[in-house]
């Protein structure tokens, strides 16, 4: 595990007027967004070393990184029982 750096962590608002299912997903949406943008800013653009921060292999980071881009460009993210998973210790 990496050590903790300031700009480690980053803030997500929660609108609670909604029902508790849209809120979750704007909340997955802009964490997807925010925490593939801090990886791939960290690893200075290089997708291969953002998937291993990420604890992901780079095939299954690049479908994050995909869902991101789409969210970006306005189309909903979706949470799927497919979604990638990171690496369990030990693999």
């Amino acid at each position: 595990m990496m050590n903790r750096r300031d700009d480690d962590v980053f803030e997500i608002e929660v609108d609670i007027s909604l029902v508790y299912r849209d809120a979750f997903q704007a909340c997955y949406n802009d964490f997807t967004v925010k925490y593939v943008e801090a990886l791939i800013e960290r690893a200075g653009g290089n997708i291969a070393t953002a998937a291993r921060l990420a604890g992901m292999d780079r095939s299954n980071f690049r479908k994050v990184v995909a869902v991101a881009k789409s969210i970006r460009a306005g189309e909903e993210g979706r949470l799927t029982k497919s979604a990638p998973r990171a690496k369990a210790s030990g693999e």
